[in-house]
C-alpha cells in the first residue's frame, strides 16, 4: 500500500505539542484558583445562617427558663435545673454546647438604678447569662419569678 501524503498549505498550520500542554497546564490553574475563590465564598455565605441557628438556640433556652418563672418556679428551682443543665433540651436547642457564664440574683439602686448583685432572698430578680461553648454568642436576661 502506498500512503497518500497530502501537503499542507502555509496557512493550514494546526497546535503544536507544545502549545497544546502549555494551554492545558493554564486552564488547570486559573481552575483551581477558581476553585479556591467558589470554596472561600461558600463558607463565608454559611456564618450568618449559623449566627441565627445559634441565636435561636439561647432564646429556647431563655424560652425554657422563663415557662417555668411563668408556672411559679422559685429562683433556687431555676437555679438548681441550670446547674445540672436541665433547660438544654436537644429537640429545642439543637446539638450546641451551652455554659452558664453568671447566674444570681440582682437588685438596682434606686437612685442611681445601677446593678447591684444581692442575696437571692433580698431581690427576687435572676439574671442569667447563657452562651454558646467556642462562639462568642450570649443572651442575659432577667426573671422575676
Amino acid at each position: 500500500m502506498n500512503a497518500v501524503h497530502i501537503p499542507l498549505a502555509a496557512d493550514q498550520r494546526g497546535f503544536t505539542l507544545i502549545e497544546t500542554i502549555v494551554t492545558i497546564i493554564i486552564s488547570a490553574v486559573l481552575a483551581v484558583i477558581l476553585a479556591q475563590v467558589i470554596a472561600n465564598q461558600t463558607g463565608r455565605s454559611y456564618r450568618p445562617i449559623q449566627v441565627i441557628n445559634e441565636n435561636l438556640a439561647l432564646r429556647a433556652v431563655m424560652e425554657n427558663i422563663a415557662a417555668d418563672c411563668r408556672q411559679g418556679a422559685n429562683v433556687q428551682l431555676i437555679q438548681d435545673r441550670l446547674t445540672n443543665e436541665d433547660y438544654w433540651e436537644p429537640a429545642f436547642t439543637g446539638s450546641y454546647s451551652f455554659q452558664t457564664i453568671d447566674m444570681g440574683c440582682v437588685g438596682f439602686n434606686a437612685g442611681t438604678g445601677v446593678e447591684e448583685a444581692s442575696a437571692c432572698t433580698d431581690s427576687p430578680i435572676l439574671k442569667v447569662t447563657i452562651a454558646i461553648q467556642g462562639t462568642s454568642h450570649r443572651l442575659t436576661s432577667l426573671f422575676a419569678p
